[in-house]
């Protein structure tokens, strides 16, 4: 490491006992690198004063015990990362105000609230902790990115003036509904493992491209008409019986929704690939029909090469079907091994169920 990097620890607080500081400081000096300190399974390590003597960028800590915030740690750090440390206060953190993101995944919090000041955070990663209050957070509006899967958070309502939120995690937590993100701007959702019922405060999502709601108990889909923007969907594992109210959603790629109790005439959806759209008026024979799907899924693939002209459609799986109807598009119906799904493909073949 270049010795010009080192700030003077003369200019800086540091801990009252000098020879652990000593001690701290020589023995992390060579594992510096690019202005980034690594630090991994050091017991003795508690406090963090000792990095005021080192330009750092990036401070990442794993697997590390008790760690205190009591004094700040370098002044010029904007990525701050400790894993697994057994963390449960976080008290003295807003020292250091220059912080960009902070990650703090695994440990043991429950309090937010020395987080509420450091307004400059724009990426914070709390996942499996001990979580409930989130409202802390809602005071940091420059926040893009907020990821707190596998905590214990029941209410959204509390970060609803992030309005530069993009993306938001909430997986595996005690949610019930998505009412409280009206506000927000998000351009990806993860919220899979929940309690949701009730999708109300997503149709104000203009902007929303990716949706993950797999693992909840949603019945109704009709809230994502409006999110005309959505190009990813993830529904498996929930209590759908209608997807047809998503089939206006023109941007739409991929569609996940295997395991649950689906029940419309396939006839009814219209999934286009985007591709072609401006090269014909699609009619009824370029539709999928089928009757009491179970599970299914749909897929942009590129296909030019499988005629696109006569369907817009690329790909289909249907996974505990009941009928369906193979007489559009000579289509070739293939038995994959190893799975109970059926893969329809394009082909040069004629073949219709009975």
């Amino acid at each position: 490491m270049n010795l010009d990097n080192l700030e003077n620890p003369d200019n800086n607080k540091l801990s009252d006992n000098a020879e652990i500081q000593r001690i701290q400081y020589e023995k992390h000096l060579p594992r510096i690198k690019d202005s980034i300190l690594k630090i991994k399974k050091d017991s003795s390590l508690n406090d963090l004063s000792f990095t005021q003597h080192f330009k750092l960028n990036e401070l990442h800590i794993s697997n590390c015990h008790s760690i205190s915030f009591k004094h700040a740690f370098s002044k010029t750090c904007y990525t701050f990362q400790a894993e697994k440390c057994n963390i449960k206060n976080l008290t003295g953190i807003d020292q250091n105000q220059t912080l960009v993101a902070l990650y703090l995944s695994n440990n043991l919090l429950q309090d937010l609230n020395p987080l509420r000041s450091m307004k400059s955070l724009e990426l914070i990663q709390i996942n499996g902790n001990k979580i409930m209050d989130i409202t802390p957070l809602n005071q940091l509006t420059n926040l893009t990115q907020l990821y707190l899967n596998n905590n214990s958070i029941v209410d959204l309502n509390q970060i609803n003036d992030l309005r530069c939120l993009e993306i938001l995690s909430i997986s595996h937590n005690k949610i019930t509904s998505l009412y409280g993100i009206q506000k927000l701007n998000l351009r990806e959702l993860y919220a899979d493992g929940n309690q949701i019922t009730d999708l109300h405060g997503i149709q104000y999502q203009n902007n929303l491209k990716s949706l993950y709601l797999n693992s909840n108990q949603i019945s109704d889909l009709s809230p994502l008409v409006k999110c005309h923007k959505l190009q990813y969907i993830q529904i498996k594992n929930n209590q759908i019986t209608r997807i047809a109210p998503i089939r206006k959603i023109q941007t739409l790629q991929s569609l996940y929704a295997q395991n649950n109790f689906i029940t419309d005439d396939a006839s009814q959806l219209r999934f286009y690939n985007k591709e072609f759209q401006d090269q014909q008026k699609p009619t009824q024979q370029q539709i999928w029909i089928s009757y009491k799907m179970r599970a299914l899924y749909f897929s942009r693939i590129s296909a030019k090469k499988y005629q696109p002209q006569r369907t817009l459609i690329s790909k289909l799986h249907i996974a505990t079907i009941q009928k369906v109807s193979l007489k559009v598009n000579g289509l070739v119906e293939q038995q994959l091994a190893m799975s109970k799904l059926m893969l329809f493909i394009f082909g040069n073949q004629e073949q219709a169920s009975q």
